[in-house]
């Protein structure tokens, strides 16, 4: 924490500054565990502190620091868009990826399997599922 905030949060009286320094060390927790990439850590500390966060503005820092991941881990050409960055942000259980052609459909289905494996969302990569309705998409997949 900076020392600034830090002499703030010491100079608050009561409750309201136990809450607020909770607050302030949490959202600061989640922070650098998505600044050292650690993503699957940084989702379960913001699921247990919802409050923290509006779920936007995680979603958005999460996205910054996926797309600083993606173009050094995966030796990306182009760096990712706001929106591809948030499609491998998303860790639901399903994701259609729609844009036109030549948006960049297969980079983020590509990245979005290797992010899965190598973040520990899943166990295993044999159970990750990626529909192609080409040829060369299947290939680039593979």
């Amino acid at each position: 924490m900076t020392y600034l905030l830090r002499n703030y949060l010491k100079n608050l009286k009561g409750e309201w500054y136990n809450e607020t320094k909770d607050h302030y060390c949490q959202r600061y927790e989640v922070e650098k565990l998505l600044e050292r990439h650690l993503f699957a850590e940084a989702d379960d500390l913001y699921n247990g502190q919802k409050g923290r966060f509006s779920e936007d503005e995680y979603i958005s820092k999460k996205a910054k620091q996926i797309e600083l991941y993606a173009k050094n881990r995966f030796k990306l050409k182009h760096s990712l868009d706001e929106q591809q960055s948030q499609a491998l942000a998303d860790i639901s259980d399903n994701l259609l990826v729609t844009a036109r052609a030549g948006s960049g459909k297969t980079t983020v289905l590509t990245c979005k399997g290797m992010f899965l494996a190598d973040c520990k969302y899943v166990n295993d990569p044999d159970s990750i599922l990626m529909l192609a309705f080409n040829g060369k998409v299947a290939d680039e997949i593979r």
